[in-house]
């Protein structure tokens, strides 16, 4: 089994979900929920493939060890991959 995919609306050639997730976490700078990442991705117009895309991401950001979960539904970036995990 390949990696998830996800679509970018400026090109053609899919991005992997994990490269994604950790995109928008690094632009943000701080924890968020994955309903917040969701939308975010969303609202970029990218789009997960799979047959639940939110079941995907949650998998995605509990499997990756560059995700921390901070609280129920709220990941960050480890220390190291962007902003620290701690917000420093």
């Amino acid at each position: 089994m390949g990696p998830a995919l996800a679509l970018s609306p400026h090109s053609t050639t899919p991005v992997t979900v994990v490269a994604r997730l950790e995109q928008v976490l690094r632009r943000a700078g701080e924890p968020l929920h994955y309903e917040i990442l969701r939308r975010l991705t969303t609202e970029e117009r990218y789009v997960m493939l799979g047959k639940d895309p939110t079941a995907n991401l949650i998998a995605r950001l509990s499997k990756w060890p560059q995700f921390v979960r901070m609280a129920p539904g709220t990941y960050t970036l480890r220390e190291g991959q962007g902003r620290s995990a701690g917000g420093n």
